[in-house]
């Protein structure tokens, strides 16, 4: 597998709607690269459209 090659190909459900009406029914996700004297930092997010919430978090050091 090459660096930047896609393994899956989700359809996008949410449309650029994100905006929702009721707690838990849309969440997104994202990955920040955080840089530190140690080395790169990760941290995923899962957040609540809703409220901007943060549902789950997970940091991991490389």
């Amino acid at each position: 597998m090459n660096l930047g090659q896609q393994i899956h190909n989700y359809k996008n459900l949410l449309n650029r709607q994100f905006r929702a009406d009721r707690p838990n029914t849309k969440w997104v996700t994202d990955i920040f690269y955080i840089q530190t004297k140690q080395g790169v930092l990760y941290l995923s997010i899962i957040r609540d459209l809703y409220d901007n919430s943060i549902v789950a978090y997970k940091t991991t050091a490389k």
